[in-house]
């Protein structure tokens, strides 16, 4: 069976940037703002829409936002009505986003209009609110464009393997799995020592904004300890069952029924 589909050597590299914001499109402008205790990103396109997001802070309610946002009553009213038996705005939590599209212009009357109204609601769907035709609010939830990319990084170990891996930009998630896969073999508390070194490569799923981020499934690990090099492949076989296996093709299936790595003593432990 062959299980190095993935070559080493091709992993040993700095890892990517996973944090960079996402470019602005051609010919838009980017201000920030403080207001009322949210955080307010505009996004400007032209005279007559912009484009806000609000991060939800403490004491926030979905209506004082839209208010905050130029919003007249009524009409904020009637957006957070169409919610009704779909999203209880009582759930806003700290920290979630919410993405206004409004419109702006001069020969408005009641100022400015709530076009598109987005909420975060987790790590892949949003809720959206969208003016309607015929008058109203369209309520719908939609799925989330998500990002997927390959981290690959390398590192030699100076103070502890989480330290190396932080500095390498290796995600506590991504660790954790390499630990869990070579827990069999490795006593991480004692066994590993300044010199010693990692490989990892891993699909990792990111929001659009870049700010959440998970693994989707780890690729590749190999460990140096003390001269002895142990190395894990992700390897699926023709029925579709997924293992791990090390360079001679023996199986690492027995690292699933180790207890799973605690993610809060990461940085103390290891």
């Amino acid at each position: 069976m062959e299980v190095a589909a993935i070559s080493p050597p091709e992993f040993a590299t700095t890892p990517s940037s996973t944090n960079a914001a996402p470019p602005l499109a051609p010919g838009r402008g980017l201000d920030t703002d403080q207001a009322g205790g949210s955080e307010n990103l505009v996004l400007t396109e032209d005279p007559d829409t912009v484009q806000e997001r609000y991060i939800v802070r403490q004491g926030d309610t979905l209506m004082n936002i839209l208010l905050r946002a130029g919003i007249p009553r009524a009409e904020a009213h009637e957006a957070v009505n169409s919610l009704q038996g779909v999203y209880d705005p009582r759930r806003l939590r700290v920290g979630q986003h919410l993405d206004l599209e409004l419109q702006r212009a001069a020969e408005q009357p009641d100022g400015t209009k709530l076009a598109v109204l987005s909420i975060n609601l987790d790590f892949s769907n949003d809720l959206r609110l969208a003016r309607a035709p015929q008058g109203g609010f369209d309520v719908e939830t939609a799925e989330r464009q998500l990002v997927h990319q390959t981290i690959a990084a390398s590192s030699v170990i100076e103070d502890s393997l989480y330290v190396a891996a932080r500095r390498a930009g290796v995600s506590d998630e991504a660790l954790m799995e390499l630990i869990r896969l070579f827990s069999w073999d490795v006593d991480f508390q004692h066994d590993v020592h300044a010199g010693d070194a990692f490989s990892i490569a891993y699909d990792e799923v990111a929001t659009p904004d870049g700010e959440q981020h998970r693994v989707d499934k780890l690729e590749y690990a190999s460990l140096t300890i003390q001269g002895r090099n142990l190395e894990a492949y992700r390897f699926r076989d023709s029925r579709g069952i997924v293992g791990y296996y090390d360079s001679t093709g023996r199986s690492l299936r027995k690292w699933l029924m180790r207890t799973p790595v605690d993610g809060a003593r990461l940085s103390s432990g290891f």
